[in-house]
Order: structure tokens, then C-alpha cells, then sequence
């Protein structure tokens, strides 16, 4: 038996010795930023080879074995065919990634939602809160989350751990992104001695590019790289070689005793590149969103006692010896339903070798055969009887895959299968409510997997954000948001987590209509309706509703009023900062309104001069900008509203003069004094009622810093006094 397929059971000589011994046990490789890169290389490297090696052990993990094993199970690589009969069918029954597949679709089937709670009660702290909530559902949706969760998930399954990876990118797009990615567990090494849900000492990611990739990513090692292929002159063929080099994250001590994390870049005798771990801010930097750095990689884990960072053991592989008899069986069957015609003996003596092997069994095929005197051709030719296969053989090979699936978690009814026709309604939908809480420790494992991710996304945003990034989001209320991200918008003090259980899929044809129901029996409140139709916002919806009942014109002032607040929020949070965001087109009267407010706070009055002369100047500029709108618009409503002057009479309008000439003497036109008279001042000639000269002549035009008038009784006045009156300082 080949010695590394085979792994001794209830054995651990690490464990067994441990409990045994006391003092200095292992002496580790010592690992620091400030060694020499001959060094750095040869401690990494030391550490890295002696946890491989540690888990490939057959008496530990055996873990390139199992992988191996799982690999081919779920890829239906079941069986050697060379090591079957010519005759025997390569029979698979492929029930291993059938249930898989259908945990998978289960435990992904939403993407996650974060949630974000603000850091304060604060208006502008809980504005932030849910702009950095509904980016990071934004950027779920720009990378596609729920695919990259699958491949997590199955790697979970199958190689005893999925990892994702968040990495910033300078190239992607105009400013740069934070990208997430799944990383195949086969190409990370992790520390031997990491327990679950700790800090691994260190984490290998080994890498692979060319070398045009390579230079591009470490120029300043370029010489050395191309040394690596011994290229002497660089040309447009020869960089087009493949690379593979070492991405190391790994803890060490400095020399106050305090952990420090960095990361390594090596290849060869070569270091590409070191430094402290990059995805953290340090001193006089700006503030952390994490309390400590943290290595970039996402772990899933389903079936784990603590003891190790990698699962020893999870359902699939309990479940592929259960294959295994099954194929075995299913194989049988097959073989057996192959023989239902029979078997024809032939006598030796009547046909030759060659002669038996060219009779197939035809009907129409001509058969000679020799017999000797006196015997009969049914004495030379005889046709056996097929073998008939048992029920026994059938019904076991049912109850085993009833059994695989009994250890995956996944009977017919939530495969969606068939096998279980015969049962009620109600009896599938109780084991299929059963399965699902079979599958919750999964999803467990991915809500706290999840949590971690978000989390790390909001220390990547503070770190790399230095730049605006924008998101589209849809509102809710029939609008898009448009969302502006930068580092200063994650304040500290913030928490985010996952909501519990928004990965999964759930019946909503029977939820909603249970409510239908209860509404109609006057059981459930609009609010609850909401909740229970899955509609986004349901408090949102309930406010609405209840100011449209009070109301409507009301509420179609407060959408607009909120969308203007939450843009004055965000403006003010970087006026404060000591920025200067770009200035809102079209800003209107509730964007100014609050800008005032907050004018008049603590916050403003305290704030440092420059900053207060910085937010006069802006906001002067957008109530400028609101004046010139106002009027303008003020006097198009006016001409809109002035009534339509009568058309002239026929016999009037042919002679082709001006009302006042056709006029007969002694009858002096409205607004013209008989002859020789001079005209009184009330028949002096008034504009047209309306008239843009009659808005003009009635209005007065503002004095320098004060407010534009009213013009039109619809809009309401802007207060100026306290903004644009304010003196610059």
C-alpha cells in the first residue's frame, strides 16, 4: 500500500508528544523587517517549507492527499477506467456534487448586506454611516460578491478552508479600487501553529506573472528581474517569461517587544520588495477604522475544533465512501441489465474460434455449424438464461445515497429532485425546513466570514481612498443616490457587521401571500406589509405613507428637502475638514437652509478662521447662484401668467392702421387725452399687468450682500441676513 495514501486513525505524534515534554519543544525560524534580504529569504523560506511539510504529513493532516481525493470526487473523476474490465461500465452517480451544488446555491444565494451604525447621533455622522453602508453594497454589486462567496464556499467544502482577498489595485480605473478576489487554497501555506480565529504568524500567497508584470509592479528592481532570465537586453519577446514568486504577510517583534505586521515580496535570491503592512496607517497618519492591521485574507471555516487556522475534517469527506459504494452498485446494476438477452454456448466442435467470436446474434445472420450423426443443432448451441437483478441490490443502493445525502444535509426534496413524489406537501416541506437547519452552521460560517470582510473593506477605504470614488444606488423612493466615498468619510467610532442570514434564499410567493391575507382581515400594519413583502426601507415606506395620508404636497417637499440635506451634510463634513468640495449646480433653497443651520452651531463658531471664511465664500456662491435663479424664474412664471391680448376686429384689423388712428374724433382712445388737452395722471399708460417691464419696475434690485426680493408668491424667501450679511473675517 503506497504510504502516503494511507494515514493512521485517532494518531497525532505532535499532540502525543507535546503532552509529554516541557521546556523548548521547536525553535522557528526568526522573522523580521530588518534583516538582510538574504535573510528575509531564507527565515521565510525555512518557516514556509517546515508548515507545508507539517500539514502534508500523513500522520497530521495529510492535506494534499485529501484535497487530491476531493478534487476528483467533485470534478466525477470517480474511478480508474484502466483498472476495469473490458465489459464493465464506467458507471458514476454523480450524488457528491449534486448535494454540494446544492449547498452552495442555498448559503449564496443573496449578496450580503452590511450594516453600518454611526459613530455618534449626530446628523452628519449618521449620514456618513449610511453612505459608507450603501458603497459597500455599491461595490458587492460592481465585483460580483455572491460569485466570488460561491468559489469561497466551495473551497470551504472542499479543500478545508475558502479564503477571499482584498487587495488595493492603483491601475483600475481613474483613482485606483480596493478588488476582492478568491484565492485558491492550494497556493497558500499558513502557519502551523495558527489557532482558529487568530493572527497566523504568517500567510504565504504564492503568485505567478511574467516578467513585463513583474517589472511593472517593482521597477525599482527591475535590473534584478530581468537578471532572473537572463536577459541582457530587454525586447518584446523575451518578457513574456513566467514568474513565480512569494507574496509573504507575517508578524515579528520589534524592539520594544511590540508585533509589528509587513510584508514580503521574494523570488529567487531576490527581494522584490518589503515594507510595514501597507493596509494600515501609522503614526501621524490619520486614523485606523480596525484596532490593529490585519493580513488581507478572509477565512472560511465550517467543521473546526480550534485547534488549527484549516479544517481537519468536514462532510464531503465522510460522504465519499458512500459514493464509492455507490458507484460500485450502480455498476452492477448496469452490468447485469447488459446481459438481458442472455448467453449462447457453443460447442467447440461445431464452430471454430474465429467463426464465435463473428456471431452476434443477428436475426437475419446465416449460421453453419457442424454437428455429428444423429445430433440435434440445439445440442451444440444452447442460450442461458439472463440474470435477473435483485430487489435487494436496488432498494440498498437507494438507501445508500439517502445516506450521503443524510450526511451533507441534502435529502430530494432540497436538491429538488423527485425520489419523494409519493410524500405530501406538508411531509417535503417539513424535511426540507429540516435540511435548511442542517446548512445553518454554514451559514453561520459565512456571516462570520463576511463580517470580517466588510470590516477589513472599511480599514481599506481609510487607508486607500485618498481620492473621491463614486456609487449610483437606488433610493427607494424612485431616485438614484449618488454617493461620494473618500477616507474622511469613514469616521471612527463606526461599526459594521453583516446582517445575519441575508445570504439566504426565502419563499417569498408564500410570504407574501400570508400578508395579503392578514391585510385583508385587517390583522397587519402597513409597516409590517412592507417587511414582509421584502421591500427595501420599510420605515421609509411607512413615513411616507403617513405623511400622504396628512399631506401629499408635504411629502413631495420633505424627498426634496431630504436629497438637499443630505447633500449639505456631505459638503459641510469636507468644508470643516478644511476641503473644498466642488460647488453644487443648481443648488436650491433647502440646501442653502441647512447650510445656515449649521452656520449657527457650536461647530462653526468654533472652528478655525481660515475654515470659517472658507465656508462663507462657499456658501455665498450658492446663494449668489439661488438669487439669479429665483428672479429669473420668478419672471418667466409672470410672462406665463399674463392673459393673451383679444385679436382685432375684422373690419379693424383689414385696414392695416393702429387701433388709436382708426378711433373717430371726439372719442379719444383709452389712455390718450383729446386734443389739445394734456392726459391726467391716472390715464397715464400702465404696463401690461404680468408684463416682464412691470416685474421689473416693481422690483428692486438688491443692495451688495443683501437678498434678492420675492417675486414670486409660491417661493419661499431666502433668510440672507445670516450668510450672505456675514462679513468675511
Amino acid at each position: 500500500m503506497d504510504p502516503q495514501l494511507f494515514s493512521q486513525p485517532l494518531t497525532d505524534y505532535n499532540l502525543d508528544g507535546l503532552t509529554s515534554k516541557d521546556g523548548v519543544v521547536e525553535t522557528l525560524p526568526f522573522l523580521s523587517l530588518n534583516l538582510d534580504d538574504e535573510y528575509i529569504i531564507k527565515n521565510l523560506h525555512d518557516a514556509i517549507e517546515d508548515s507545508q511539510d507539517w500539514y502534508n504529513n500523513v500522520t497530521k493532516f495529510n492535506l494534499r492527499n485529501k484535497r487530491l481525493k476531493n478534487e476528483q470526487m467533485l470534478e466525477g473523476k470517480h474511478l480508474q477506467e484502466h483498472k476495469l474490465y473490458r465489459h464493465q461500465t464506467p458507471y458514476i452517480d454523480s450524488e457528491l456534487f449534486v448535494g454540494v451544488d446544492s449547498i452552495m446555491a442555498y448559503v449564496t444565494a443573496q449578496t450580503p448586506r452590511a450594516e453600518v451604525y454611526p459613530a455618534s447621533d449626530k446628523d452628519e455622522s449618521k449620514v456618513m454611516a449610511t453612505d459608507l453602508e450603501q458603497y459597500m453594497h455599491a461595490h458587492s454589486d460592481k465585483f460580483d460578491l455572491p460569485r466570488k462567496m460561491e468559489g469561497a464556499v466551495y473551497n470551504m467544502v472542499g479543500k478545508y478552508i475558502g479564503l477571499l482577498k482584498l487587495r488595493w489595485d492603483p491601475l483600475y480605473g481613474k483613482n485606483g479600487e480596493i478588488v476582492p478576489e478568491v484565492v485558491d487554497p492550494n497556493f497558500v501555506i499558513v502557519d502551523k501553529n495558527a489557532k482558529l480565529g487568530e493572527n497566523p504568524r504568517f500567510i504565504c500567497h504564492v503568485l505567478k506573472d511574467t516578467i513585463e508584470g513583474l517589472v511593472a509592479k517593482f521597477p525599482e528592481k527591475s535590473d534584478e528581474i530581468l537578471a532572473l532570465a537572463n536577459i541582457k537586453r530587454r525586447g518584446k519577446k523575451n518578457v513574456t517569461a513566467e514568474v513565480v514568486y512569494r507574496e509573504v504577510w507575517f508578524t515579528y517583534w520589534d524592539e520594544d517587544n511590540k508585533p509589528q505586521e509587513a510584508v514580503a515580496w521574494y523570488t529567487s535570491n531576490v527581494v522584490l520588495h518589503k515594507c510595514k503592512d501597507p493596509n494600515y496607517l501609522y503614526d501621524n497618519e490619520g486614523a485606523n477604522f480596525l484596532d490593529a492591521p490585519m493580513k488581507p485574507f478572509i477565512p472560511f471555516n465550517i467543521t473546526n475544533d480550534g485547534s488549527n487556522w484549516i479544517d481537519k475534517n468536514n462532510a464531503l469527506e465522510q460522504a465519499i465512501p458512500q459514493q464509492d459504494i455507490l458507484n460500485k452498485l450502480g455498476r452492477q446494476i448496469i452490468d447485469n441489465l447488459a446481459t438481458a438477452n442472455g448467453f449462447k454456448v457453443l460447442d467447440s466442435h461445431a464452430m471454430s474460434s474465429e467463426d464465435a467470436q463473428n456471431f452476434t446474434g443477428d436475426p437475419n445472420q446465416l449460421l453453419i455449424v457442424k454437428t455429428k450423426p444423429n445430433q440435434s443443432v440445439r445440442d451444440v448451441i444452447e442460450q442461458l438464461p439472463p440474470q435477473i437483478v435483485s430487489s435487494e441490490l436496488i432498494s440498498y443502493a437507494q438507501e445508500v445515497r439517502q445516506v450521503l445525502h443524510g450526511i451533507l444535509g441534502t435529502p430530494s426534496q432540497f436538491t429538488g429532485s423527485s425520489e419523494d413524489e409519493t410524500k405530501t406537501a406538508s411531509e417535503a416541506l417539513m424535511i426540507k425546513n429540516q435540511a435548511s437547519g442542517r446548512q445553518d452552521k454554514i451559514v453561520r460560517s459565512v456571516d462570520y466570514a463576511m463580517n470580517r470582510y466588510f470590516q477589513f473593506l472599511a480599514q481599506m477605504i481609510t487607508v486607500w481612498y485618498t481620492d473621491t470614488h463614486y456609487a449610483t444606488v437606488n433610493g427607494g423612493d424612485g431616485n438614484f443616490d449618488f454617493i461620494e466615498m473618500h477616507k474622511d468619510k469613514v469616521e471612527a467610532g463606526m461599526t459594521v457587521r453583516v446582517q445575519s442570514g441575508t445570504t439566504l434564499p426565502f419563499d417569498k410567493s408564500r410570504q407574501e401571500a400570508v400578508a395579503m391575507n392578514l391585510v385583508k382581515e385587517g390583522l397587519l400594519s402597513p409597516y409590517d406589509v412592507y417587511k414582509l413583502l421584502h421591500m427595501d426601507n420599510p420605515q421609509k415606506l411607512y413615513d411616507n405613507f403617513m405623511k400622504w395620508k396628512q399631506d401629499p404636497q408635504q411629502l413631495a417637499m420633505d424627498v426634496s428637502n431630504n436629497e438637499a440635506d443630505r447633500q449639505a451634510l456631505v459638503d459641510w463634513t469636507e468644508l470643516m475638514a478644511g476641503k473644498q468640495p466642488e460647488q453644487r449646480e443648481d443648488a436650491s433653497f433647502e440646501y442653502v437652509e441647512q447650510m445656515r443651520k449649521k452656520m449657527i452651531s457650536d461647530e462653526f463658531l468654533n472652528a478655525k478662521k481660515p475654515i470659517q471664511s472658507s465656508v462663507i465664500k462657499f456658501v455665498n456662491k450658492a446663494l449668489d447662484s439661488l438669487e439669479v435663479r429665483t428672479e429669473m424664474d420668478n419672471i418667466s412664471k409672470q410672462e406665463e401668467q399674463s392673459p393673451p391680448q383679444p385679436p382685432l376686429p375684422p373690419q379693424v384689423a383689414a385696414t392695416g392702421l393702429p387701433p388709436v388712428m382708426q378711433m373717430p374724433f371726439g372719442q379719444p382712445a383709452p389712455g390718450q387725452a383729446p386734443m389739445g388737452q394734456g392726459m391726467p395722471p391716472q390715464a397715464m399708460p400702465q404696463p401690461q399687468q404680468g408684463s416682464p417691464i412691470q416685474a421689473i419696475m416693481q422690483a428692486q434690485l438688491p443692495t451688495p450682500g443683501a437678498a434678492a426680493p420675492n417675486l414670486g408668491a409660491t417661493q419661499p424667501q431666502v433668510n440672507a441676513g445670516n450668510v450672505g450679511q456675514m462679513p468675511p473675517f
